[in-house]
């Protein structure tokens, strides 16, 4: 079973420094942390990029231009997915379509339905499908709900979920 993980930035034999964020001369290191964040949590959707870059310089806040500073060199170089939650970036060579196995969550991450690209979230319906039967859609979400860690389903989730769940009745059983 496929985990999500945050990014880990530690890994990374970088040197942060937010006093020259906005400087062409930090590109290249804004290049490898947007990339590490890509290809680890992708397809991640922009806030959530543009947060994890801005926590790791020590940033509570992502304002306008942190954000347009990070979309402006990410813009481009990775295959994106628009959704009506939002624009997720994806790692370089995925099919934006597809997503191969959803990712569950561990150590108590839970990644809230609406930053979960809609791929990933009919890969976990595709999943669940193979494994059991369910009576009905709701029963379906329910247990959707459930993988994805939520304590609770809100109305925007359950729609989300739905949507996943039906589209998966669109896929052939090879994803």
């Amino acid at each position: 079973m496929a985990e999500f993980h945050e990014s880990d930035f530690s890994v990374l034999n970088v040197e942060v420094d937010s006093q020259i964020f906005f400087e062409d001369d930090y590109d290249s290191i804004l290049g490898q942390l947007i990339a590490h964040v890509v290809n680890t949590e992708g397809p991640v959707r922009t806030d959530v990029l543009t947060k994890r870059i801005a926590r790791v310089h020590g940033w509570a806040r992502t304002g306008a231009r942190i954000q347009s500073r990070i979309v402006g060199l990410a813009q481009g170089k990775y295959p994106t997915s628009k959704e009506d939650v939002g624009l997720f970036y994806w790692p370089m060579g995925s099919n934006t379509s597809r997503f191969s196995a959803f990712r569950h969550p561990c150590n108590e991450t839970v990644r809230p339905v609406d930053e979960i690209a809609l791929p990933e979230l009919i890969s976990l319906a595709c999943e669940l499908r193979r494994r059991q039967h369910f009576e009905d859609e709701a029963a379906a979400v329910l247990a959707m709900a459930h993988a994805v860690g939520l304590q609770k389903l809100r109305t925007a989730s359950r729609h989300r979920l739905s949507r996943a769940w039906r589209d998966s009745m669109n896929y052939n059983e090879t994803l």
